[in-house]
């Protein structure tokens, strides 16, 4: 029996290794970005309704059943960080600012998606 414990252990910690590496694999650059202070100009600003910073170019969105990425794309939108368990998705969008962003994520709503700006806790 023990030896089943240790087993499922190094499962787990390797399925933990796993996601984890996939996750700073798939957002490298906001790691770094985030890490080093270097946001690029732009690309953290504050939101004028809730005072938070924001990522001005990504939302994120919690759904499940729905074809987000299809959904997404009709708005040139690209899924940057996906996580199951939650049905999370990171999408980033071409747009240059906030407004725009807005735009996009009302039009989301005609689709049955609520979407979330990203919040960052360094600009």
């Amino acid at each position: 029996m023990t030896r089943l414990k240790g087993i499922w252990l190094v499962l787990l910690s390797i399925a933990i290794l796993i996601m984890l590496g996939t996750l700073i694999y798939m957002n490298w650059h906001s790691i770094v970005g985030f890490l080093t202070g270097s946001w690029q100009a732009g690309h953290a600003v504050v939101d004028p309704a809730s005072g938070q910073y924001v990522l001005v170019d990504e939302l994120t969105i919690l759904a499940s059943g729905e074809d987000i990425v299809g959904i997404v794309a009709e708005y040139d939108g690209e899924v940057v960080l996906y996580v199951p368990e939650t049905d999370t998705y990171q999408v980033r969008f071409p747009v240059k600012d906030l407004k725009e962003l807005e735009q996009i994520r009302v039009a989301l709503e005609s689709h049955g998606i609520t979407a979330y700006y990203s919040i960052v806790l360094k600009p």
